[in-house]
């Protein structure tokens, strides 16, 4: 059974971006974060994401993990359908904080006007795949050649993709 996260979820700000981007790293390392090696500057992580959708999960003022929703088209009658990206400190895995983050995240969303959150998952992923299960999201479909690895385990190979969603 996962613990529930007792901590703090509050919106992400830009002294908590060494953080974010420590934990992001340390998921990119796996192969199973994103097609990205590094993280990007705040300054280009802002300009991608919705900064109001943007949360931190926090314990004894340790940032545990972190949460962002970004559009997925950039088309207004589809501002309402979002994609999240959530990484969690492997050191947190466990705790609820995934759990917790997309949860707060989802009825922010809500709150913000958005109808659709999207999850678009490495099929190695099963952990991640597992988190946005628990939390309501469900799995519609594969994507076969989603993208071209160029490091890491999967250096040099196409990845297949998992595509979440949870309706708000």
């Amino acid at each position: 059974m996962t613990a529930s996260f007792t901590g703090t979820i509050r919106p992400m700000t830009r002294d908590d971006y060494p953080d974010v981007a420590r934990i992001h790293q340390a998921g990119l390392d796996t192969g199973n974060g994103a097609y990205e090696a590094s993280p990007v500057t705040w300054e280009e992580f802002v300009d991608k994401k919705i900064p109001e959708l943007c949360f931190v999960a926090e314990d004894e003022g340790k940032i545990l993990g972190w949460v962002a929703l970004m559009p997925f088209y950039h088309r207004p009658s589809l501002t309402g359908f979002l994609e999240d990206s959530i990484y969690i400190d492997p050191a947190s895995s466990g705790r609820g904080v995934g759990a917790a983050l997309l949860e707060h995240s989802a009825a922010k969303a809500k709150e913000w006007g958005a109808w659709t959150i999207t999850g678009w998952i490495f099929e190695d992923n099963s952990a991640s795949q597992a988190l946005h299960a628990k939390v309501g999201f469900r799995k519609v479909g594969t994507l076969q050649r989603h993208g071209w690895m160029d490091y890491g385990p999967w250096s040099d190979q196409y990845r297949q993709c998992a595509i979440y969603e949870k309706l708000l």
